[in-house]
């Protein structure tokens, strides 16, 4: 080959390369702007707001994902009372009664009084079939507030099926 040849191949491949260059480059630098993006959203997130997202889920009857937020809520802040109601009241819904009944006694561990979290209790003690236990919650509910909507309803109910059954 000669010099100019040479040359000129050079040249060509140089012209091929600049494009594909600023291709791979741009391509590179809106991924990385990508992932810090989501890396910054998650480095801010607040134990709250992962918890309201949670919620939402809970509300459209999407338990499942309503579990990612509050285990993301939890790995913020540990002692997040309504994290682990969250996910206490997400796993009863899965068929989980056994989990639930665990994150409802975290956070009772941390608030005996929380309202919530008993009620939710007494839910998973229902669904579990213990219907004793279920009252016993509700009637520990109805201690701290006497007019609790739910705790009055629940435990009219068990006691009604408990006498006829």
């Amino acid at each position: 080959m000669t010099k100019n040849t040479l040359n000129w191949l050079r040249f060509s491949l140089f012209l091929i390369g600049v494009p594909i260059l600023i291709i791979f480059v741009s391509f590179a630098t809106i991924s990385s702007i990508s992932i810090h993006k989501v890396l910054a959203q998650d480095t801010f997130a607040t134990a709250s707001s992962m918890v309201d997202k949670g919620d939402a889920l809970s509300d459209s009857n999407n338990s499942t994902g309503a579990l990612l937020y509050y285990d993301k809520a939890l790995a913020i802040d540990p002692t997040n009372q309504d994290a682990l109601v969250g996910k206490g009241y997400a796993l009863d819904d899965l068929g989980n009664y056994t989990g639930s009944i665990m994150y409802f006694d975290k956070a009772l561990t941390i608030d005996p009084k929380n309202t919530d979290a008993l009620n939710g209790k007494g839910f998973a003690l229902e669904d579990s079939n213990n219907s004793t236990g279920a009252i016993m919650y509700f009637d520990k509910t109805l201690a701290i507030s006497p007019k609790d909507p739910d705790a009055l309803k629940e435990k009219s109910a068990l006691t009604k099926a408990t006498k006829s059954g």
